[in-house]
């Protein structure tokens, strides 16, 4: 393996290594998630100190060393700051959920290109958007995990009876499974509507920003959001810190 590798990054997550050092998560195309660390990142006068910091989108130069197994950031290119992310905690707090969902599924266990390109999308997006508009970002991204993930369910169709379920009838999330059934076979369940189901199949073939066009009620906003993010949870089979806030 080439010990010096360039890379298109983002940063998702760093911590504190020492005193001076600092330990960066990021997401990169070809190489998936790596950790790193910038040695001196905590120091004042390093260059590399606030480039480093989550949410940013650099192209990196990594040094790869064999024996330790290892990733250190010799130099790093800025391309593109989130300053929306990172001056408003309502945005802030929706990236560190989608960057905690990337780091405890290992990338969603595919091919790493298409999972950066959605991470990004969905940055980009988060950082400029309508105030209105970011809990669609969450949306988008948790739906479009699950299909990358291949655990996306089908929304035509009852998983337990097989009966297929129109659009004018609602489907009902079996949560210990996380299937969507009909109503028949469903027990308490938590509802999705025809609309909810005809928004994120239609929404789904659309590009990140496109998305964006096509609005939620507020109800139903948060009816897909807590059903989708049920169903990360339990995808990742852990419960995710972000929702804590």
């Amino acid at each position: 393996m080439n010990r010096n590798i360039t890379s298109e990054a983002i940063i998702l997550r760093t911590r504190r290594i020492g005193d001076y050092h600092k330990g960066v998560s990021c997401i990169t195309p070809d190489l998936g998630l790596v950790d790193a660390v910038v040695y001196g990142g905590y120091k004042g006068k390093s260059k590399l100190s606030g480039a480093t910091d989550p949410f940013s989108l650099l192209y990196i130069q990594f040094y790869y060393n064999p024996v330790k197994k290892s990733y250190k950031v010799a130099d790093a290119e800025e391309r593109r700051t989130y300053t929306g992310i990172r001056g408003d905690l309502e945005r802030f707090f929706r990236a560190s959920l989608l960057s905690e969902i990337v780091l405890k599924s290992y990338g969603g266990g595919g091919e790493w290109s298409p999972l950066y390109l959605q991470v990004k999308n969905a940055l980009s997006v988060l950082d400029t958007c309508d105030y209105r508009r970011i809990d669609l970002v969450v949306i988008q991204f948790l739906w479009r995990f699950l299909a990358f993930s291949g655990y996306q369910p089908d929304l035509g169709s009852c998983s337990s009876c097989g009966a297929e379920v129109d659009y004018s009838e609602p489907l009902f999330l079996r949560e210990e499974d996380s299937s969507f059934v009909c109503g028949r076979c469903a027990g308490s369940s938590s509802l999705i509507t025809g609309g909810m189901r005809k928004y994120l199949t239609h929404t789904l073939g659309m590009d990140f920003e496109s998305s964006m066009s096509i609005g939620l009620d507020q109800k139903s906003l948060l009816s897909v959001k807590r059903v989708l993010l049920l169903m990360v949870e339990n995808l990742l089979e852990v419960r995710l810190n972000s929702l804590k806030f």
